[in-house]
């Protein structure tokens, strides 16, 4: 459940080559304007010469039962603990189990000192990143930043006075 935000993320890393998994879709709430594309096949490699398709999330309890879906894992971040509950009995009275991806499993391990910034204004701890050169992941254009040409990472480092911004993939 889920999508442009932890669901492809979580994907890439738990997911794309795993042999023994088929993911069905990817739900398009809360982002606006994506249902009825594709995670690109670019990205979801040889399992997926079609891609992932992006659905509403209206229809996941359909495709729960028409596809006979095992698992559904919700990947938000900003949800409520009652929003979240009630997706989950919702997908329990579909006939799927419901689950959450931890850290553990969704985590990549860096050979160098990583600091983790939510966001500019949140970020209780900009002398961390004050003058040091820092990397920003994951940080062009989506369909969900209306095609500008950075996004929250770089604004981040910018305001807590980075060196050098180095963006990358």
């Amino acid at each position: 459940m889920g999508a442009a935000g932890r669901d492809f993320p979580n994907f890439n890393i738990v997911f794309r080559d795993g042999l023994l998994t088929r993911i069905v879709a990817f739900t398009a709430s809360p982002i606006p304007d994506i249902a009825d594309r594709s995670y690109p096949q670019a990205l979801s490699e040889s399992l997926y010469p079609y891609g992932i398709p992006i659905v509403e999330e209206s229809e996941l309890i359909p495709l729960v039962k028409q596809e006979h879906v095992d698992w559904v894992y919700i990947s938000y971040s900003e949800v409520s603990h009652q929003d979240v509950m009630h997706k989950a009995s919702e997908v329990l009275a579909a006939g799927a189990s419901f689950g959450f991806l931890g850290p553990d499993r969704t985590t990549i391990q860096a050979r160098r000192p990583v600091i983790m910034a939510d966001c500019i204004v949140t970020n209780s701890n900009p002398e961390l990143i004050d003058g040091k050169q820092v990397l920003v992941v994951g940080d062009w254009p989506t369909l969900t930043h209306g095609g500008m040409g950075y996004c929250a990472g770089t604004i981040a480092a910018q305001g807590a006075k980075a060196a050098q911004i180095i963006t990358g993939g």
